[in-house]
């Protein structure tokens, strides 16, 4: 499995704000519908008769609206999207203000609504890049007009009206814009403003703002003004882009507190980029087919922009519609032939659909564009890998070298312990026994591991030396141990993750650097390397300890999927109530379970197919490294058949209703990784981090109905059960441990790790000579009967 990059490494093409190479005064026709899309539907008309009256008429309306100006707010919702390109990524917020036009002397301002929370970003950061809006009429005011040269564009249809588009350029050449006017009144529909001279002191590379005006009428002062019914805002600056969407309402005079009526439509649809960061959204909460619909009108309404392209070859990738996605990433190359991510993308999809040396072409060209991106390097070390078409076999453990093995000896590393879990040590090759299928077999080779934890020499010695030696750098430890942290971030809830944690900085407070290296990696909404492989325990501590770590738990998946299923949940509890009550819409409410049943399940059968992708991409690559490799998953368990919590759900609220879907067992997802385990000798280790057992199903907050309660809570139990056995067949299958019913998580990660130091290796060359594919059990024994011995429970014959 090839490793996915983010979805947030995209820098975003270049706005096409203003006219492109021309002010809109002079552009062509195909200039301005470059830089204004919208203007596709203008009736262009060349002939400038008509732009003296309508300026002077439009000046004349303005001047004796301004003259009779009241002071009054308006409630302003403003929808902040920002891009920044060091990270890497979108970020937004919602803020509510009230928007305040003075008049004594004119001035523009905001103020936190009220109620608003303490916390809201300050009011005048946004107004430096959003506002201010009624102050842009005053171009059009008959004094003003001199200091702009204007040019009459044609009619076009605006929000529904017939309307007239002119466009004006600043005679200084600070700032240029279009004007939509109502044909009938001369009435400002629309203005669009983009300022050309050093936005904001230089601190900006372009900024555009467009507003859309409604009248709004005071009856009881009889005064009707002009007043912004919404707008955007559009900036650009080294670091990245900001856009911003305002939507205005509830229009109050300071004078006696009237209310103003609007006289006009106020709700507007949603904007372009709004409607990309929908998609965007869906396809990060693991919902690729609710995302196509967003990115595809995206597409349509952002043609000069490349990202909704970029992201639908996305959506479409995990929906496995690999043509469209490769018609998608080949459109983003050929538009942006700089851009590493799409060429990383284009090389998995040819990947998978067999092309491999498409693949290599493309992962060789996005490592070109980002050379110290490991996760490219990766994807192209995998790709030459397959098109040499022979794939070796696991290399054997640096620990195990004292073995030699021929292509058929099998290699079984065995942990034994005692009652109370201490290591027993000293055994010799003739304390065990193997058995395969029940058959005693000749162990051919054995050695043993001990843990032997030797700090590096201090600089300016050598190791055996009692002295100094001038001039030579310690030698590092070759690295005989390799341990690899998997954070399952969807199925750990945040609460969990403190005492994750805190158990894991415990255990690199303890670990002394030597022979053993630590990767931490994140799966879920995506896969992340946490922690960059290292040997330095104390570097590995300082990422668990910062902020950033953190921050992974807060913005997991977990909070998503578990949000689906509360949702599915209230609304059998609110439908079990109606029934319990007869109320005649029980039967109408009772119906639609069923189906909801199944979208959630289709929810968790996509992200655990997603999970599960993710983890074999991991053992893949630990199973190609060297000496003896750990990988301890953390998780609050996982559930192998999705769609079991929504049907087992519906069938304890609702005994009678079922749903037709069956439910689909993942084990054949599963069986893949387990191979590729047990074949180059990774033992699994899972650590359930929901701690001591309680039973979910007598969680108060969940409001059962009492007429299903104790099906209910029977129910949620046997989910937990069942999710905990998952994680015990990870180990089990691979020759880990499960950690399991204990709130000491530490542990079982200390446990983990010794294991990885204190183990035997046996050899031996199977009586069954016979590769047919099928599994052989494995069952190792030692001469005391009361030790516990840990190993994998079988291989897979299959030729090399």
């Amino acid at each position: 499995m090839l490793f996915r990059l983010s979805m947030a490494t995209l820098a975003l093409a270049a706005c096409a704000c203003g006219a492109a190479g021309q002010p809109f005064v002079d552009g062509s026709r195909a200039e301005l519908i470059k830089a204004a899309p919208e203007l596709s539907a203008l009736e262009f008309d060349s002939s400038q008769s008509t732009l003296d009256p309508l300026l002077r008429a439009t000046g004349e309306q303005l001047d004796s609206m301004l003259a009779k100006f009241i002071n009054i707010s308006m409630a302003e919702e403003v929808h902040e999207m920002r891009f920044d390109s060091a990270p890497m990524m979108w970020r937004e917020q919602r803020d509510n203000f009230r928007y305040v036009v003075k008049t004594d002397p004119f001035a523009e301002s905001r103020r936190p609504a009220q109620g608003a929370d303490a916390a809201q970003p300050n009011a005048r950061s946004v107004f430096l890049i959003a506002g201010p809006f009624v102050e842009m009429l005053g171009d059009l005011l008959p004094e003003n007009q001199s200091q702009s040269r204007f040019r009459y564009l044609g009619r076009i249809a605006e929000g529904g009206r017939p309307s007239l588009v002119v466009a004006f350029l600043a005679r200084d050449g600070a700032r240029e814009g279009l004007v939509w006017l109502d044909e009938a009144t001369k009435r400002v529909l629309r203005f669009r403003t983009d300022v050309l001279r050093r936005p904001f002191g230089g601190k900006l590379d372009s900024f555009t703002r467009d507003v859309r005006f409604v009248p709004v009428n005071f009856s009881s002062l009889k005064t009707t003004l002009w007043l912004p019914s919404s707008a955007t805002v559009h900036a650009r600056f080294a670091a990245g882009e900001l856009h911003s969407v305002h939507r205005f309402s509830e229009y109050h005079a300071d004078e006696n507190d009237a209310a103003g009526k609007p006289r006009g439509p106020l709700a507007m649809e949603d904007d372009a980029i709004e409607v990309l960061l929908k998609g965007v959204a869906a396809l990060e909460a693991g919902k690729p087919e609710d995302a196509m619909g967003p990115l595809r009108e995206a597409a349509a309404r952002l043609p000069e922009r490349i990202e909704p392209g970029y992201y639908l070859g996305l959506a479409l990738y995990r929906t496995h519609d690999l043509p469209g996605a490769e018609t998608q990433f080949r459109e983003v190359v050929k538009r942006t032939p700089g851009f590493a991510a799409a060429h990383n993308e284009l090389g998995a999809v040819l990947f998978e659909r067999g092309d491999k040396p498409g693949a290599v072409v493309e992962f060789q060209e996005a490592l070109r564009l980002e050379p110290a991106n490991a996760k490219i390097r990766a994807n192209l070390d995998e790709a030459t890998k397959k098109q040499g078409a022979v794939e070796a076999p696991a290399s054997p453990a640096a620990g195990d070298a004292a073995i030699k093995v021929n292509v058929r000896e099998v290699l079984v590393p065995v942990v034994v312990t005692d009652k109370e879990g201490h290591h027993v040590t000293g055994l010799a090759q003739a304390d065990f026994k193997v058995f395969e299928d029940g058959v005693e077999q000749k162990i051919t080779a054995f050695s043993s591991e001990r843990a032997v934890v030797v700090a590096p020499p201090s600089p300016g010695t050598q190791a055996g030396s009692s002295g100094p030696v001038a001039g030579r750098p310690p030698k590092p430890l070759a690295t005989r141990h390799t341990y690899v942290i998997c954070l399952d971030m969807l199925h750990t809830s945040f609460g969990n993750f403190v005492y994750v944690r805190g158990a894991l900085e415990k255990l690199f407070q303890q670990e002394q650097a030597g022979d053993s290296r630590y990767v931490v990696i994140s799966l879920g909404r995506k896969m992340e390397v946490v922690q960059n492989p290292t040997s330095d325990p104390a570097q590995v501590l300082e990422t668990l300890t910062g902020p950033a770590f953190r921050n992974l738990f807060q913005h997991g998946s977990k909070t998503s999927a578990q949000l689906e299923v509360s949702t599915f949940e209230e609304e059998l509890q609110e439908v079990r109530a109606l029934c319990d009550a007869g109320d005649p819409t029980c039967p109408l409410r009772k119906s639609a379970l069923t189906p909801h049943a199944d979208r959630v399940a289709e929810y968790e059968r996509f992200q655990t197919t997603q999970f599960l992708e993710q983890l074999r991409s991991v053992v893949e690559q630990v199973a190609r490294g060297d000496g003896r490799r750990t990988l301890v998953l953390i998780s609050d368990g996982i559930l192998l058949a999705p769609g079991r919590i929504p049907f087992g759900l519906l069938e304890a609220y609702f005994p009678e209703l079922r749903s037709t879907r069956k439910l689909e067992d993942m084990e054949d997802v599963m069986q893949p990784i387990f191979r590729l385990a047990v074949k180059a000798n990774v033992p699994i280790y899972t650590v359930d981090s929901r701690g001591l057992y309680t039973s979910p199903g007598m969680d108060a907050s969940r409001n059962v109905n009492a007429s299903v309660g104790p099906q209910v809570s029977r129910e949620w139990d046997n989910i937990a059960t069942e999710e905990g056995l998952t994680l015990s067949e990870i180990a089990a299958a691979t020759g880990g441990t499960a950690f399991k019913n204990s709130n000491d998580l530490f542990t079982g990660l200390e446990r983990a790790f010794a294991d990885g130091r204190e183990y035997y290796m046996l050899a031996y060359v199977p009586a069954n000579e016979a590769q047919d594919g099928k599994f052989r059990k494995i069952e190792v024994r030692v001469r005391d009967n009361k030790a516990l011995v840990t190993a994998k429970r079988g291989y897979w014959a299959a030729s090399q």
